[in-house]
Parts: C-alpha cells; sequence; structure tokens
C-alpha cells in the first residue's frame, strides 16, 4: 500500500474519532431537546438517606451521579405531576435503586462511595468522585451505558470490569490508573490517562487518547486503538 493511502486512512480515522468524542460530550452536556429540566414549570424532590458505600443500579434510565458532602437522591417533576415515588432500599453499606425511569434523578454520594454496579442501565457520572476513602472507585456493567465527565479532579485509580454489549464513553475524566477488563464491550476515552493496564475478550473494543503508559491484553478479536 502506497504511503500516502496509509497517511490517508490514518487521518481520516483520527477525524472520526474526534467526531466521537465531540458527539460524547455533547450527550453528556448537551439538551436531548424538549422542555428544559430547569424550566420554571419543575419541581425538584430531594431525599436525604444515609451513606454508601456501593450503588447497585438495576434496569434504570438517565441517573446522573455526583459527589458531595451529603447523600441524597433528587428528582425534578413537572408542578402538575404527582410527587414521583422513589424506589430504593439501602442494605448494610449498600444502596439498591431498581425500575427508576423517570426523567432527571441525580444520586449524589458522600467520600465513603467506591463501588458502582450497574446492570440493563444508563448511567452519567459528572464531577465524581473527588475523593474517597480508597482513593479507587470500581464500575461493574453488565448491558449498561456509562458516560464519564468530570473537568474539576482526578480519579487516581478507576477500575472497569464490563461486559455483553456494555459501553463506556469518557471525555474530560482525568484518570492517574485505568484497569479496564471488557468482554463483548466498548469503551473510548478521549481524556487525559496516565497509564492503562486490562484486558479485551470476546470482540471488544477500547479507544484511548495518548497515555503515557500501556499494558493490554486482547484477543483475535478485539481491537484496540491509541490516538
Amino acid at each position: 500500500m502506497k504511503t500516502s493511502k496509509i497517511i490517508f486512512i490514518s487521518l481520516l480515522g483520527t477525524i472520526a474519532l474526534l467526531i466521537l468524542v465531540t458527539a460524547i460530550n455533547i450527550r453528556m452536556n448537551g439538551n436531548k431537546g424538549g422542555e428544559p429540566l430547569s424550566d420554571s414549570n419543575f419541581k425538584v424532590m430531594k431525599q436525604p438517606i444515609r451513606p454508601f458505600r456501593v450503588l447497585c443500579l438495576n434496569d434504570n434510565k438517565n441517573i446522573s451521579i455526583t459527589q458531595g458532602d451529603s447523600s441524597y437522591i433528587s428528582v425534578k417533576y413537572k408542578k402538575d405531576f404527582p410527587v414521583p415515588d422513589l424506589k430504593f432500599t439501602i442494605k448494610g453499606d449498600t444502596l439498591f435503586l431498581k425500575d427508576m425511569n423517570l426523567t432527571g434523578i441525580t444520586i449524589c454520594a458522600s467520600s465513603s462511595f467506591e463501588r458502582l454496579n450497574i446492570n440493563n442501565s444508563d448511567i452519567i457520572l459528572r464531577e465524581f468522585p473527588g475523593e474517597n476513602s480508597s482513593g479507587k472507585l470500581t464500575l461493574v456493567m453488565d448491558q449498561s451505558t456509562a458516560y464519564l465527565n468530570q473537568y474539576k479532579s482526578s480519579t487516581t485509580v478507576l477500575n472497569i470490569d464490563a461486559r455483553n454489549h456494555s459501553n463506556i464513553y469518557a471525555s474530560n475524566y482525568r484518570v492517574e490508573l485505568l484497569e479496564i477488563t471488557l468482554k463483548n464491550s466498548k469503551s473510548t476515552f478521549g481524556s487525559f490517562t496516565k497509564k492503562v493496564s486490562g484486558s479485551l475478550y470476546e470482540s471488544s473494543s477500547f479507544v484511548v487518547r495518548q497515555p503515557l503508559e500501556i499494558a493490554l491484553k486482547r484477543d483475535a478479536g478485539s481491537k484496540i486503538n491509541v490516538y
């Protein structure tokens, strides 16, 4: 293959990746359309909860997760509608949520939070975490989608274990060490990462933006793209 053709294909690949990262940014920060949640026609209900270490989400959509000094669940709803019923339980150090498909749900966790298990759910991590007791956040995903967005701080260690057509998109998310295992899943990390390690199996794909150090294993059907 001629050198000019190789350069052209590489350029197209880089442009495609930049377009994808931009789309991720829009997904996490933009308006999806329709009536804005901050409109005066909406109310906010805030339910304080006790601190938790583990969050388990099952069959939940459009959940935003952030970090603060206290733990609570909030939901925005139209003034003309009844107050939503928040379905959650806390057992020991674990918060469980199931079938919460309301619009505008935010879960705020304190510094004790360390692990997120999600099954058949869509989440957005916003400005999280700042600091916790272990300096590590573990994200276990099954048939789920996670958007990671963070500007003000960085995570020391982020451990991701994703399977069954899960997807992870990161934009402006700084992490010192990313430990990632993908099984039939995809991840795009369009943000700064010092070190990446992990494994890819079962036709997985991983796109990452120039880490300082990388140590990844993959099977024959999986792909790694560094740009």
